[in-house]
């Protein structure tokens, strides 16, 4: 597979949490309890806790990853805690403006969007292990990441420009690396408003991306650096059929 490396460097998955967590009767029940324990020790102390991740994976494979996650925090917090992947990247934004997630692991751009809607705020930032030019895994911890837009080994499709025209696999529009990024990269650095000038096929999760790619249903992809690598580890049967 060829790849064109987009120019920006990403922050990573932030870990944020609701804008005074919890529902609307938790927060009276708080008010109304100034004199308790909770409230003299400070700090709001849910009864339940609610994480959501976005899908940056296919769903199913990403909740499976995380449902440990419920186990290990109720674990050190005491009480109950309900993990669970949004539907897509923007409905996380409104469970937490809503007050029904009380934190989310959110890409930059949803981050952004929740902050200013004043759903959200920053707890923690996400590192993991960086990948090198050629695509392979880096055991250095990085907190930031870059975006690249994928065809096939055999395309003749050899720089953005050759991408007119062309179908292209997308994330959801808060997606930063599979969508708000790459789409600037391309109205940039080609001239092309992929909008208009591309047909835009909308997929869930980056590793969906690449295999609509390898399945010929679109002459390319955007995804994170390196997505690929997450096909291989999750559908190694799979790539058995098909040369990166």
């Amino acid at each position: 597979m060829k790849k064109f490396k987009c120019l920006f460097v990403l922050m990573l998955a932030v870990i944020v949490f609701a804008a005074a967590c919890g529902n609307s009767s938790s927060l009276d029940n708080q008010k109304n309890a100034s004199n308790d324990s909770d409230s003299k020790s400070g700090g709001y102390k849910p009864k339940e806790l609610t994480v959501q991740f976005v899908p940056s994976q296919n769903a199913g494979t990403l909740e499976a990853k995380a449902k440990p996650l419920e186990k290990l925090l109720s674990k050190e917090l005491g009480i109950p805690v309900k993990v669970s992947v949004s539907t897509n990247y923007n409905t996380i934004v409104e469970a937490m403006k809503s007050k029904k997630v009380d934190v989310g692991f959110l890409p930059p751009t949803a981050y952004t969007l929740a902050h200013d809607q004043k759903a959200a705020d920053l707890l923690l930032q996400a590192q993991r292990f960086g990948v090198k030019e050629d695509g392979s895994a880096s055991k250095e911890l990085v907190d930031s990441y870059k975006s690249e837009i994928l065809v096939k080994k055999d395309s003749k499709i050899k720089s953005l420009k050759d991408l007119k025209g062309k179908k292209i696999a997308l994330q959801d529009v808060t997606s930063t690396a599979g969508y708000t990024f790459p789409l600037a990269m391309l109205k940039n650095e080609a001239g092309i408003n992929a909008t208009k000038d591309m047909k835009i096929v909308n997929v869930k999760g980056h590793d969906q991306a690449v295999i609509s790619l390898l399945n010929g249903d679109v002459d390319a992809a955007a995804v994170f650096n390196d997505a690929r690598n997450t096909v291989k580890k999750t559908n190694q049967m799979y790539i058995k059929t098909h040369e990166f």
